[in-house]
């Protein structure tokens, strides 16, 4: 069975949001930089932080948006 493995959130500022997940979060990123940011939860799930104003391709959606990953085996 395949489950969701990733959220990638597409946000204004992976910088600062960085900052926000990580005191909710209690942990650093595994990965940063001025475009996006990673954090691996406790469960082992990945948040990714990815700027609207860099993705590709570009995100459609208004007032923010998401994507959801999942690993699937022997691909």
């Amino acid at each position: 069975m395949t489950h969701p493995d990733m959220n990638l959130l597409f946000v204004d500022n992976p910088s600062a949001s960085a900052v926000f997940y990580a005191r909710l979060l209690d942990t650093e990123p595994l990965e940063s930089s001025p475009n996006f940011a990673m954090f691996k939860l406790r469960n082992g799930t990945v948040l990714g932080l990815w700027s609207k104003h860099t993705a590709e391709p570009r995100p459609s959606a208004q007032g923010g948006g998401t994507e959801l990953g999942f690993h699937v085996a022997g691909r």
